[in-house]
């Protein structure tokens, strides 16, 4: 499954399109929301999972915002979790937050900390995070200097969790929802005005 890019003119006409293929290895991208974004003026990041002998690996992708070729792709692999990583924020011109979850019986959500050159220069653990909780998507409060994480507690009802991270990984706020086996959040935004959220 390959990554296919297009650019749209404001008429919807297709004016550049581009793909990428990951050296004929399976590439899940684009599964959830936030994990392509604007990173740079001149390039696009993308993060997916590829399957790499018995484990998924991390893959980071690199695009030229101008003729969406590809410039730089950084596979990363723990040989003994699994990894998907689903949420990229950009905090600054070099440093960019990249959330999601590392496994292999349970889960454990965890930040990478990166670069522009899609360097990893920190691993951040999530301390205390709700128990039994799987990680799904995220959102950075520019206000508060903190993300908002969502995701289910796997037992028997799956309930929601809500919960604010630092970016210390250091965890405040933890709630959980009416219990439901299907409702997910879709999109989420910040209210500038009161740092509410709208989800």
């Amino acid at each position: 499954q390959d990554a296919g890019f297009l650019k749209l003119n404001k008429l919807g006409n297709i004016v550049v399109q581009n793909s990428f293929n990951l050296f004929n290895r399976d590439h899940s991208g684009f599964i959830r929301m936030k994990n392509f974004i604007k990173a740079t003026k001149c390039s696009y990041f993308l993060s997916a999972s590829t399957s790499m002998f018995t484990k998924y690996a991390l893959v980071l992708t690199k695009i030229n915002r101008t003729t969406l070729d590809t410039i730089k792709v950084a596979i990363y692999k723990d040989a003994n979790y699994n990894l998907s990583m689903n949420s990229l924020t950009k905090l600054s011109e070099n440093k960019y937050f990249l959330i999601g979850n590392k496994w292999s019986v349970t889960d454990t959500p965890i930040i990478f900390q990166l670069d522009s050159n899609l360097t990893i220069t920190n691993t951040i653990t999530i301390t205390n995070p709700p128990t039994n909780f799987t990680y799904e998507s995220a959102i950075w409060n520019p206000i508060t200097k903190k993300f908002l994480l969502h995701g289910k507690i796997l037992e028997a009802q799956r309930p929601i969790a809500l919960f604010h991270v630092d970016t210390l990984g250091i965890v405040s706020n933890s709630s959980t929802s009416i219990s439901s086996f299907t409702t997910s959040l879709v999109q989420s935004f910040v209210s500038g005005y009161d740092s509410s959220y709208v989800c």
